[in-house]
């Protein structure tokens, strides 16, 4: 049986990206596309299993309650949210399950398990992250950039000091995440690049196969690859 998605933000880059991959995927079909709220009806909600959503904030906060409202699980990529606007996210995770995820692909998580062994390790004096994303990314630092100083904020010894992130914006550069590690006489740099928006789209697609009758709550990206993980 087919996972049903509609797709909010359908004709941005990224939900192009997940329109034409669920297109040559045998177990997934897009059954609804909308690109304004006024259009999200309990009719059109109703035929579908999970929402995927690549808007902005002010869309996604209205999209919340809607989705709430039937029970309809959501996976969302939109970053940018003011701390009021993650308040409302997480009081609607008490409905319905959310994954929200600032990055959903697979190669951040394998860049953020590798900090670990090297912030102890090494135990730089000082790191340093730096994003680089296309003129029209308007929030900076970028999720992903959020995401691993709070990963290195976890993991840093006491004497490593995180610098804030330095964020570029110009070209059409889909992404490029990197983390200095800086210590007196060398210093170490992990890089991340994103080439296709395709890489991102992917991990949507699977997060959406993966909240399908989940419980009410706030899930992120790393369970669910822990989860596809083990199942192999």
């Amino acid at each position: 049986m087919k996972l049903k998605i509609g797709l909010f933000g359908s004709k941005g880059k990224m939900g192009q990206a997940v329109s034409a991959l669920a297109n040559s995927e045998r177990g997934i079909e897009i059954v609804a596309r909308w690109d304004r709220v006024s259009d999200v009806t309990d009719a059109s909600l109703k035929k579908v299993d999970v929402v995927v959503d690549f808007s902005g904030p002010a869309a996604l906060v209205k999209l919340l309650p809607i989705c709430g409202k039937l029970k309809i699980g959501l996976v969302t990529g939109t970053t940018g949210l003011s701390k009021n606007q993650e308040k409302l996210l997480k009081k609607a995770a008490l409905k319905t399950p959310i994954i929200w995820a600032p990055n959903f692909g697979l190669g951040i998580r394998s860049l953020r398990e590798s900090l670990g062994p090297l912030l102890k390790n090494f135990s730089p004096s000082e790191v340093i992250i730096e994003d680089i994303h296309h003129r029209y990314k308007k929030d900076a630092p970028s999720g992903t950039a959020k995401l691993l100083a709070e990963t290195i904020s976890k993991l840093k010894p006491r004497s490593t000091k995180l610098s804030p992130t330095v964020s570029i914006r110009g070209g059409e550069v889909f992404g490029v995440h990197r983390v200095y590690l800086l210590s007196d006489g060398e210093w170490i740099l992990l890089e991340h690049q994103a080439t296709d928006r395709k890489v991102f789209a992917r991990g949507a697609l699977l997060a959406a196969q993966w909240i399908k009758g989940r419980r009410p709550g706030l899930y992120t990206f790393d369970q669910v690859r822990k989860s596809a993980r083990g199942h192999r």
